[in-house]
């Protein structure tokens, strides 16, 4: 009888002990060395009729024949119209830059040129990711640059864009603490071997009757 007790506590111990190295195995620690980018939060919504792809690529195609006018300046200013109502067309960005150096504004030049890479990137990701990214960019954007407000204007405005176009976002969860693992990776250890201690005792002490 003794011996059968014995048998049942231990083979009680073991299935416990297998659920838990299942359940229990700690999650990686966070490493300080990684750039982690800002939580995701609701994009900045702009009114109804802000983004327009028809009246983006007219306005294109006047920057685009105005390229050889005498007025540069209208060149830009059709191209800057296209970009802000379609951003997401890597095409208008890059009219925008060359008008940009056609007028002499180096600096405008190089964030037209900028956003077309970024632009171009994005539009071979996942919508969301590409949501992510403008939002990290329009948030980090550092405030000493000599360009910070125009630069965060046209990365929100590429954040709004990107978010409106997503068709998934109605399905996105709800961001969520991070779990107890996560923010005590070791504290899972500790919890676990609690556990499966009170599960030898349990069973010792079974054994022993």
């Amino acid at each position: 009888m003794i011996r059968g007790r014995k048998l049942v506590a231990a083979a009680c111990a073991l299935s416990l002990l297998a659920g838990c190295a299942e359940t229990a195995a700690p999650a990686p620690a966070r490493t300080s060395n990684r750039h982690v980018s800002p939580p995701a939060v609701p994009a900045p919504t702009l009114p109804d009729g802000s983004f327009d792809r028809d009246r983006a690529q007219a306005l294109l195609a006047a920057a685009r024949a105005d390229k050889d006018g005498a007025d540069q300046q209208k060149r830009r200013d059709d191209a800057q119209a296209a970009v802000n109502a379609w951003p997401g067309d890597a095409d208008a960005w890059q009219e925008l830059a060359d008008a940009c150096r056609a007028t002499g504004d180096q600096t405008a030049a190089d964030r037209a040129d900028y956003f077309h890479g970024k632009v171009a990137f994005a539009n071979t990701l996942p919508m969301r990711a590409a949501v992510l990214g403008f939002q990290t960019i329009a948030q980090e954007i550092p405030a000493n640059a000599k360009d910070a407000e125009a630069r965060r204007m046209a990365a929100t405005r590429l954040w709004s864009f990107f978010d409106a176009q997503d068709k998934l976002r109605p399905l996105r969860p709800t961001p969520e603490d991070p779990s107890f693992a996560e923010d005590y990776p070791y504290g899972t250890m500790l919890l676990s071997g609690g556990i499966i201690a009170g599960i030898l005792t349990a069973a010792k002490s079974l054994a022993n009757k």
